[in-house]
C-alpha cells in the first residue's frame, strides 16, 4: 500500500472537493451576541438586532448538521459573536463531534471557567481559537470595549491547556497592540499554541476609514472562473444563527434559508452565484482596496455599497442574478 503525507492527502481532499462543489468546510455563526465590543468587529449593531430572537433552535440547527454530514462537510467551525452566550452550545458542539465532523470554536474565552474547560477536553474538538488582543490587560480592555475580562481570557487558556485541549491563538493587528506582539507570541509558545497573527483586520460593514494595516502584496491575476478564488461558495460558506446559507462570514449573500433537507438544492444555488460573480467590471488598477482584493475576495463589499465600489458593482450582480434565477423558477 503506498503511503502519501498527511499534507498531499489533505491536499487531494481539498481538490476532489473543488472539483465536486464539495462544502467541505463550513462556519456556523451560532450567535451575534457577544459580550464583549470590539471596535474592529464586523459584526455591526445593526446585525445583532437584525438576527436578535432568530437563531436556530437545537433540532433546527441539528437538522442542518445531519444535511451538512449528508453533503461531504468535513470542518464545521462554530463562531458568532460569542458561542459561549448559547445555552445549547455543548448539546450543539457534542452533536458535532459525534457526527463525526472536525470542529472548530472561535470564542473569545472569557466565559469557560474550570467546569467548561473540562467538558470542552472531553469533547476534544480539532481545536478552540482564542482572540488574544494584548498582553497588557488596560490595552487588552480598552480594544474589547469591556474593562475586566482580560484576565478571564488568560485564565480560560490556561485551564484550557491543563485539560489537553488543542489551542489555536490570534490577534488582530492595530496601532493599540502593535507593540504587544512579541509578548503574545512568546505567551503562545509558553501555552503550547499556535498563534496567528491577522494584519489584515477586517473592518465592520459601512466602516470608512482607512484599513489598519498595511496591504499585503498582491497574488496577481487568479485562474480560478470564479471571482471568489478562495473557494468561498466552492468548498466552503457560511450559516447565519438563523441559518441562512452565505458565500462566506465576510459576504452575507445570498442569503438563503435553510431547514435542513433542501441544503443540497440551497447550495446548488451558491455555487451558481460563486461562480457567476466576477469583478470584471470593477476598475481594479485605480481601486485602493484592490490589494487587500487579492488577500481576501470579500474586502470590496465591506465599502457598503459606495457608488463606484466593489460592493455596489457586485452586489448589482447578484441581485440581477437572483432575479433571474426567480423567473427561471
Amino acid at each position: 500500500m503506498k503511503e502519501i503525507s498527511y499534507a498531499a492527502f489533505l491536499g487531494r481532499i481539498h481538490a476532489r472537493a473543488r472539483l465536486r462543489r464539495t462544502p467541505l468546510r463550513v462556519m456556523f455563526e451560532a450567535t451575534y451576541r457577544c459580550n464583549f465590543r470590539c471596535r474592529h468587529c464586523y459584526v455591526s449593531e445593526a446585525r445583532k438586532k437584525e438576527y436578535a430572537g432568530r437563531e436556530l433552535g437545537t433540532a433546527a440547527a441539528r437538522k442542518i448538521m445531519d444535511a451538512l454530514k449528508r453533503a461531504g462537510c468535513l470542518y464545521l467551525g462554530f463562531t458568532g459573536g460569542e458561542v459561549f452566550l448559547r445555552d445549547d452550545i455543548f448539546d450543539l458542539l457534542g452533536y458535532a463531534r459525534t457526527a463525526g465532523f472536525k470542529t472548530i470554536i472561535n470564542t473569545n474565552g472569557s466565559l469557560i471557567d474550570a467546569q467548561r474547560a473540562r467538558l470542552l477536553g472531553r469533547l476534544n474538538p480539532n481545536k478552540v481559537d482564542i482572540t488574544v488582543h494584548a498582553m497588557d490587560e488596560a490595552v487588552f480592555d480598552a480594544i474589547t470595549g469591556t474593562p475586566g475580562f482580560a484576565a478571564k481570557v488568560f485564565r480560560a487558556i490556561r485551564l484550557l491547556r491543563e485539560n489537553n485541549v488543542r489551542l489555536g491563538l490570534k490577534t488582530c493587528l492595530l496601532p493599540e497592540n502593535a507593540d504587544q506582539i512579541a509578548r503574545i507570541e512568546e505567551f503562545a509558545r509558553a501555552m503550547g499554541a499556535r498563534h496567528r497573527l491577522d494584519d489584515f483586520p477586517y473592518p465592520p460593514p459601512g466602516w470608512q476609514g482607512r484599513p489598519y494595516a498595511t496591504p499585503l502584496p498582491h497574488p496577481g491575476v487568479q485562474s480560478e472562473k470564479s471571482g471568489f478564488w478562495c473557494g468561498a461558495g466552492l468548498t466552503q460558506c457560511a450559516l447565519t444563527p438563523a441559518g441562512e446559507i452565505t458565500l462566506c462570514l465576510m459576504v452575507d449573500y445570498p442569503k438563503l434559508a435553510v431547514s435542513g433537507p433542501d441544503f443540497p438544492e440551497k447550495w446548488a444555488a451558491v455555487n451558481e452565484t460563486a461562480l457567476r460573480l466576477r469583478p470584471q467590471d470593477c476598475d481594479c488598477p485605480d481601486c485602493r482596496l484592490q490589494p487587500y482584493c487579492g488577500a481576501c475576495p470579500a474586502c470590496g463589499w465591506l465599502e457598503n455599497g459606495k457608488p463606484g465600489s466593489c460592493s455596489a458593482i457586485w452586489k448589482r450582480k447578484a441581485q440581477a442574478l437572483a432575479a433571474a434565477q426567480g423567473a427561471a423558477a
